[in-house]
């Protein structure tokens, strides 16, 4: 019985954990060899044959700088905080860091069981400035 075969792509996906469109990245960028030639994505493998991924250099963020606020009032309960335009809310793809939510968590503000949340009862767009009101406690 045959051995199964799948396409170089399919099987370093699989393999790395990537996405499909990851894996035909890296081997279009010449960084996957079978059993040390390079193949195209669509080149069916084997479990028998040795297939290499060169390993990339993760790329260097540059630091984000904290959100951007001010605390308009508090109490043992609560903050009301002034957000700038330009502050994003909550952290999202594109935006993991500098945000009020991380910000609010450092001033002690509650996010119950989801602690990304921070405790936030509403949100502001990131272009959209004004007051947030923003628990302390359950």
């Amino acid at each position: 019985m045959p051995a199964e075969r799948s396409r170089l792509d399919v099987a370093v996906a699989e393999r790395l954990g990537v996405s499909r469109s990851a894996a035909q990245s890296l081997i279009e960028a010449g960084r996957v060899t079978v059993d040390g030639e390079q193949r195209p994505k669509r080149h069916l493998v084997t479990g028998e044959e040795h297939i290499e991924v060169e390993e990339v250099a993760p790329v260097a963020r540059a630091a984000v700088a904290p959100a951007r606020f001010a605390v308009a009032y508090e109490d043992e309960h609560l903050l009301v905080v002034d957000k700038a335009t330009g502050v994003v809310v909550h952290p999202a793809p594109g935006h993991p860091e500098g945000t009020l939510a991380q910000a609010l968590a450092a001033l002690g503000a509650a996010g119950g069981e989801d602690h990304a949340r921070a405790g936030i009862v509403h949100r502001l767009d990131r272009d959209t400035s004004g007051l947030l009101v923003v628990a302390r406690s359950e």
